[in-house]
């Protein structure tokens, strides 16, 4: 597209050594059922065959814009492609996902017939051999932005994600947190706290690969406290801004830092088998998390509040514990089996 007008739709997509997915990918969003996109595919310093890809299809279809830059993330990416994306809204997708033929016209439909500065769809797991529909979503209609700042901060109907959304440019402009992990769930509020009506279309129509170098998959000392640290920084903006904002109360927003807190030292026990380094890690996490358990261990659920007490008691028993209960746990297992490469 260079014909001088601005597409309504600017869709991103960061490229990373996907050799394997990224023509799927593309091909999904060439085949859409809307045609007013610019899709931008930003090379983001791949070592395979992914660079000339990308120029093919720059060179194949003038909607299509590529940028080479030196590997910086996923997010770093993301933002250099927002800074020059020309579109009233912006969507993503990751490179080795997929997305049926009509979602972009639906979304684009949802969000300018109601005036909305956000809509959301449903998606799938798409696993080998194996596809599985998120759940629950929130039911097909119109929401206010409170709403979704509650919903987003828990992590239940509405997860923070970016792929199964478009959003109003204006909504994105800001880009995302300079992480390298979990750039999405650091970034996603606020966004969401500048929206002020939002649409939920809950058919699936987002196919999210489910890959074993995927970030939500593996064990990694530097993905599992990415994350975390994600939480706590979610959870301090939550408590700096209104209660109107999210009608939420101070111990709803610590209690999910902790329960993040004891999952977070439950990975580490059970996976990482440096002793030493669990300990400090495990240290670290009570120093973060222990001013919000004191403003909701009330509150919190028995189990949860157990296994933080320990943490903090006596964490090398903590962590034998945690190891000793992975023994009885096969789901893992079976899933990784069923994990793309």
């Amino acid at each position: 597209m260079d014909n001088g007008e601005a597409p309504l739709l600017s869709i991103i997509m960061p490229v990373y050594n996907v050799e394997s997915y990224l023509r799927e990918a593309v091909d999904s969003v060439i085949s859409q059922t809307f045609a007013d996109w610019e899709l931008i595919l930003v090379d983001d310093g791949s070592t395979d065959g992914c660079p000339a890809i990308c120029d093919e299809y720059g060179r194949l279809d003038d909607r299509i814009r590529v940028i080479h830059k030196k590997n910086a993330g996923q997010g770093a990416a993301r933002n250099d492609a927002i800074k020059m994306a020309r579109g009233r809204y912006i969507g993503f997708v990751d490179s080795d996902d997929s997305i049926e033929p009509d979602m972009y016209e639906k979304l684009t439909y949802a969000i300018s017939e109601n005036g909305a500065d956000m809509a959301m769809c449903g998606y799938y797991l798409d696993f080998k051999g194996m596809r599985k529909i998120k759940s629950p979503l929130p039911d097909a209609g119109i929401y206010d932005g409170c709403e979704l700042m509650r919903e987003g901060y828990l992590d239940r109907k509405v997860q923070s994600i970016s792929c199964d959304k478009i959003f109003l440019k204006d909504v994105v402009s800001e880009g995302y947190f300079p992480q390298r992990y979990f750039e999405d769930h650091a970034t996603m509020l606020r966004w969401f706290s500048k929206v002020r009506k939002w649409v939920s279309v809950p058919e699936p129509m987002y196919h999210y690969r489910m890959r074993r170098s995927g970030v939500t998959n593996g064990f990694s000392v530097e993905k599992r406290m990415a994350k975390f640290h994600a939480d706590l920084a979610r959870a301090n903006y939550m408590h700096q801004i209104s209660s109107d904002k999210h009608g939420m109360t101070e111990a709803e927003i610590s209690g999910a830092v902790v329960a993040c807190a004891v999952g977070t030292a439950k990975s580490v026990a059970r996976f990482c088998s440096d002793s030493a380094l669990a300990d400090t890690l495990t240290a670290e996490i009570v120093s973060h998390s222990k001013s919000h358990f004191d403003i909701c261990k009330s509150t919190l659920s028995p189990k949860v509040r157990r296994r933080y007490e320990a943490m903090v008691k006596n964490p090398v028993w903590f962590r034998k514990k945690m190891r000793f209960e992975r023994m009885f746990v096969f789901a893992g297992n079976k899933k990784d089996r069923l994990l793309y490469d």
